[in-house]
Protein backbone atom coordinates (compact mmCIF):
# COMPACT_ATOMS: atom_id res chain seq x y z
CA UNK A 1 0.00 0.00 0.00
CA UNK A 2 1.00 3.36 -0.62
CA UNK A 3 0.51 5.56 2.46
CA UNK A 4 3.03 8.63 0.69
CA UNK A 5 -0.69 9.33 -1.19
CA UNK A 6 -2.29 9.55 1.91
CA UNK A 7 -0.34 12.16 3.83
CA UNK A 8 2.62 10.04 5.38
CA UNK A 9 6.54 10.35 4.39
CA UNK A 10 8.75 8.03 2.78
CA UNK A 11 10.45 6.09 6.11
CA UNK A 12 6.44 6.36 7.91
CA UNK A 13 5.04 4.82 4.93
CA UNK A 14 7.87 2.16 4.83
CA UNK A 15 7.10 1.45 8.51
CA UNK A 16 3.48 1.43 8.45
CA UNK A 17 3.45 -1.30 5.63
CA UNK A 18 5.41 -3.44 7.82
CA UNK A 19 3.29 -2.49 11.40
CA UNK A 20 0.10 -2.90 9.43
CA UNK A 21 0.47 -6.53 8.36
CA UNK A 22 1.82 -7.59 12.31
CA UNK A 23 3.15 -6.64 15.45
CA UNK A 24 6.81 -6.37 15.03
CA UNK A 25 9.86 -5.82 17.23
CA UNK A 26 11.35 -2.43 16.80
CA UNK A 27 14.85 -4.10 15.62
CA UNK A 28 13.42 -6.44 13.23
CA UNK A 29 10.96 -3.65 11.86
CA UNK A 30 13.95 -1.46 11.32
CA UNK A 31 15.61 -4.59 9.26
CA UNK A 32 12.89 -5.67 7.03
CA UNK A 33 11.74 -1.89 6.32
CA UNK A 34 15.23 -0.58 5.91
CA UNK A 35 14.84 2.59 8.02
CA UNK A 36 18.12 2.78 9.64
CA UNK A 37 18.44 2.19 13.41
CA UNK A 38 19.20 5.87 13.93
CA UNK A 39 16.06 6.67 12.39
CA UNK A 40 13.54 4.22 13.58
CA UNK A 41 12.32 5.69 16.70
CA UNK A 42 11.75 9.27 15.30
CA UNK A 43 9.32 7.38 12.77
CA UNK A 44 7.55 4.77 15.65
CA UNK A 45 7.07 8.19 17.67
CA UNK A 46 5.45 9.97 14.79
CA UNK A 47 2.98 7.01 13.79
CA UNK A 48 2.47 7.37 17.19
CA UNK A 49 1.57 10.63 17.99
CA UNK A 50 -0.32 10.35 14.81
CA UNK A 51 -2.72 7.43 16.87
CA UNK A 52 -1.62 4.86 13.85
CA UNK A 53 0.32 2.42 15.69
CA UNK A 54 0.03 1.26 19.50
CA UNK A 55 3.54 0.01 21.65
CA UNK A 56 3.65 -2.82 24.08
CA UNK A 57 5.58 -2.04 27.62
CA UNK A 58 7.56 -5.43 27.00
CA UNK A 59 11.15 -5.74 26.69
CA UNK A 60 11.67 -5.93 23.68
CA UNK A 61 8.82 -3.06 22.78
CA UNK A 62 6.62 -4.55 19.85
CA UNK A 63 4.59 -2.05 17.74
CA UNK A 64 1.47 -2.61 16.05
CA UNK A 65 -1.89 -1.58 14.65
CA UNK A 66 -5.07 -2.03 16.19
CA UNK A 67 -7.33 -2.15 13.65
CA UNK A 68 -5.90 -1.82 10.42
CA UNK A 69 -9.46 -1.05 8.42
CA UNK A 70 -10.01 1.98 10.99
CA UNK A 71 -6.60 3.11 10.31
CA UNK A 72 -6.64 3.03 6.30
CA UNK A 73 -10.27 4.96 6.59
CA UNK A 74 -8.96 7.40 9.07
CA UNK A 75 -6.23 8.03 6.79
CA UNK A 76 -8.34 8.24 3.73
CA UNK A 77 -10.68 10.49 5.23
CA UNK A 78 -8.11 12.84 6.39
CA UNK A 79 -6.74 13.03 3.07
CA UNK A 80 -9.94 13.95 1.75
CA UNK A 81 -10.51 16.47 4.10
CA UNK A 82 -7.58 17.85 3.16
CA UNK A 83 -8.10 17.77 -0.64
CA UNK A 84 -11.92 19.54 -0.58
CA UNK A 85 -9.64 21.99 1.55
CA UNK A 86 -7.36 23.09 -1.16
CA UNK A 87 -10.51 22.31 -3.73
CA UNK A 88 -12.28 25.12 -2.00
CA UNK A 89 -9.08 27.13 -1.97
CA UNK A 90 -8.79 26.82 -5.49
CA UNK A 91 -12.50 27.26 -6.39
CA UNK A 92 -12.49 30.89 -4.93
CA UNK A 93 -8.67 31.67 -6.28
CA UNK A 94 -10.16 30.31 -9.83
CA UNK A 95 -13.21 32.46 -9.67
CA UNK A 96 -11.23 35.95 -8.35
CA UNK A 97 -8.99 35.29 -11.30
CA UNK A 98 -12.01 34.68 -13.92
CA UNK A 99 -13.87 37.43 -12.78
CA UNK A 100 -10.84 39.67 -13.23
CA UNK A 101 -9.96 38.42 -16.76
CA UNK A 102 -14.39 38.32 -17.69
CA UNK A 103 -13.80 34.62 -18.78
CA UNK A 104 -16.13 31.25 -17.71
CA UNK A 105 -14.78 29.78 -14.89
CA UNK A 106 -15.81 26.11 -15.48
CA UNK A 107 -15.06 25.24 -12.11
CA UNK A 108 -17.73 27.28 -11.06
CA UNK A 109 -19.77 28.37 -13.86
CA UNK A 110 -22.55 30.65 -13.59
CA UNK A 111 -24.87 31.72 -16.32
CA UNK A 112 -27.70 34.82 -16.78
CA UNK A 113 -28.96 34.57 -19.96
CA UNK A 114 -30.72 31.77 -22.11
CA UNK A 115 -26.75 31.80 -24.26
CA UNK A 116 -25.50 30.65 -20.71
CA UNK A 117 -28.53 28.47 -20.06
CA UNK A 118 -27.86 26.19 -23.25
CA UNK A 119 -23.95 26.03 -22.77
CA UNK A 120 -24.08 25.31 -19.14
CA UNK A 121 -26.77 22.90 -19.42
CA UNK A 122 -25.18 20.75 -22.21
CA UNK A 123 -21.99 20.97 -20.02
CA UNK A 124 -24.03 17.95 -17.93
CA UNK A 125 -24.78 15.57 -21.02
CA UNK A 126 -21.00 16.19 -22.25
CA UNK A 127 -19.32 15.70 -18.90
CA UNK A 128 -21.28 12.96 -17.46
CA UNK A 129 -19.23 9.26 -17.59
CA UNK A 130 -21.72 7.32 -15.74
CA UNK A 131 -24.76 8.85 -13.71
CA UNK A 132 -26.92 11.81 -14.21
CA UNK A 133 -29.55 12.73 -11.17
CA UNK A 134 -32.06 14.84 -12.81
CA UNK A 135 -34.92 16.73 -10.23
CA UNK A 136 -37.41 18.38 -12.58
CA UNK A 137 -39.44 20.93 -10.51
CA UNK A 138 -43.50 21.76 -11.64
CA UNK A 139 -42.41 24.33 -13.83
CA UNK A 140 -40.98 22.40 -16.11
CA UNK A 141 -42.31 22.58 -19.81
CA UNK A 142 -40.82 19.84 -22.36
CA UNK A 143 -43.08 21.66 -25.00
CA UNK A 144 -41.87 25.12 -24.37
CA UNK A 145 -38.76 26.09 -26.19
CA UNK A 146 -38.41 23.32 -28.44
CA UNK A 147 -35.53 24.83 -29.90
CA UNK A 148 -32.89 23.93 -26.98
CA UNK A 149 -35.28 21.19 -25.39
CA UNK A 150 -34.47 19.01 -28.78
CA UNK A 151 -30.79 19.83 -28.46
CA UNK A 152 -30.28 18.53 -25.20
CA UNK A 153 -33.19 15.62 -25.62
CA UNK A 154 -30.34 14.36 -28.38
CA UNK A 155 -27.36 15.12 -26.21
CA UNK A 156 -29.34 12.61 -23.16
CA UNK A 157 -29.40 9.73 -26.33
CA UNK A 158 -26.05 10.59 -26.83
CA UNK A 159 -24.99 10.24 -23.50
CA UNK A 160 -27.13 6.74 -23.18
CA UNK A 161 -25.21 5.65 -25.94
CA UNK A 162 -21.87 5.92 -23.82
CA UNK A 163 -23.88 3.66 -21.07
CA UNK A 164 -24.50 6.81 -19.21
CA UNK A 165 -27.56 6.06 -16.73
CA UNK A 166 -30.02 8.53 -15.72
CA UNK A 167 -32.70 9.04 -13.21
CA UNK A 168 -34.91 11.64 -13.59
CA UNK A 169 -38.11 12.77 -11.30
CA UNK A 170 -40.54 14.44 -13.18
CA UNK A 171 -43.56 16.47 -12.51
CA UNK A 172 -46.69 14.28 -12.04
CA UNK A 173 -48.76 15.72 -15.09
CA UNK A 174 -45.26 16.46 -17.61
CA UNK A 175 -45.48 14.13 -20.92
CA UNK A 176 -41.98 12.82 -21.69
CA UNK A 177 -41.01 13.77 -25.50
CA UNK A 178 -40.89 11.30 -27.86
CA UNK A 179 -37.68 10.34 -28.60
CA UNK A 180 -36.76 9.85 -24.62
CA UNK A 181 -40.30 7.84 -24.53
CA UNK A 182 -38.27 5.43 -27.06
CA UNK A 183 -35.17 5.12 -24.46
CA UNK A 184 -34.33 1.75 -22.40
CA UNK A 185 -35.88 1.95 -18.50
CA UNK A 186 -32.19 0.57 -17.71
CA UNK A 187 -30.74 3.45 -19.14
CA UNK A 188 -33.10 6.27 -18.86
CA UNK A 189 -35.20 5.67 -15.55
CA UNK A 190 -37.98 8.00 -14.62
CA UNK A 191 -40.15 8.50 -11.81
CA UNK A 192 -43.27 11.09 -10.93
CA UNK A 193 -44.18 13.90 -7.94
CA UNK A 194 -45.11 16.52 -7.22
CA UNK A 195 -41.80 19.16 -6.96
CA UNK A 196 -41.62 22.88 -6.13
CA UNK A 197 -37.95 22.44 -5.31
CA UNK A 198 -35.26 23.77 -7.62
CA UNK A 199 -34.02 22.36 -10.96
CA UNK A 200 -31.22 20.68 -10.09
CA UNK A 201 -29.02 17.98 -11.89
CA UNK A 202 -26.44 16.01 -9.91
CA UNK A 203 -23.51 14.34 -12.57
CA UNK A 204 -21.28 11.42 -11.51
CA UNK A 205 -21.11 12.60 -7.56
CA UNK A 206 -19.14 15.10 -8.05
CA UNK A 207 -20.66 18.23 -10.32
CA UNK A 208 -24.40 19.65 -9.77
CA UNK A 209 -26.44 22.50 -11.97
CA UNK A 210 -28.92 24.15 -10.59
CA UNK A 211 -30.84 26.03 -12.68
CA UNK A 212 -33.55 28.62 -11.47
CA UNK A 213 -37.21 28.62 -13.34
CA UNK A 214 -40.39 30.19 -12.94
CA UNK A 215 -43.66 28.91 -14.25
CA UNK A 216 -43.38 31.34 -17.33
CA UNK A 217 -40.84 29.43 -19.22
CA UNK A 218 -39.58 32.61 -21.19
CA UNK A 219 -38.41 34.14 -17.95
CA UNK A 220 -35.11 32.90 -16.68
CA UNK A 221 -33.58 33.14 -13.46
CA UNK A 222 -30.06 31.71 -14.18
CA UNK A 223 -27.91 28.86 -13.74
CA UNK A 224 -24.71 27.45 -12.02
CA UNK A 225 -22.71 24.64 -12.79
CA UNK A 226 -20.41 23.57 -9.45
CA UNK A 227 -17.91 21.06 -9.50
CA UNK A 228 -18.00 19.94 -5.73
CA UNK A 229 -18.05 16.31 -4.46
CA UNK A 230 -19.13 17.29 -0.49
CA UNK A 231 -22.20 19.22 -2.03
CA UNK A 232 -22.70 17.00 -4.75
CA UNK A 233 -23.03 13.65 -2.53
CA UNK A 234 -25.29 15.97 -0.18
CA UNK A 235 -27.53 16.55 -2.77
CA UNK A 236 -27.40 13.23 -3.82
CA UNK A 237 -28.89 11.99 -0.61
CA UNK A 238 -31.68 14.27 -0.92
CA UNK A 239 -32.21 13.06 -4.44
CA UNK A 240 -32.16 9.22 -3.15
CA UNK A 241 -35.24 10.35 -0.35
CA UNK A 242 -36.99 11.59 -3.49
CA UNK A 243 -36.21 8.82 -5.48
CA UNK A 244 -37.68 6.35 -3.24
CA UNK A 245 -40.66 8.19 -2.55
CA UNK A 246 -41.43 8.85 -6.01
CA UNK A 247 -43.49 6.60 -7.88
Amino acid sequence: MNFKDLGLSYYEDKALNAIIRDKISIKKLSNISHIPPGKIYSVIKSLHNKGLIKATDTRPKYVYVDNASKIIERLIKEKQSEDEKLFKELLQESAAISRSKLEHNTLLDIGYTQEDNVRIQSRVFEEAEHEVCQLFNDNHRPNANRKNKTLWEEQIITATKRGVIFKCVYPENVELPQSLKKLSAKLFNVRRMVNQHYRIDIVDNKNILIKFTYEDPLIFGGIIYIKDSRLALNLRKIFDDIWMKSK
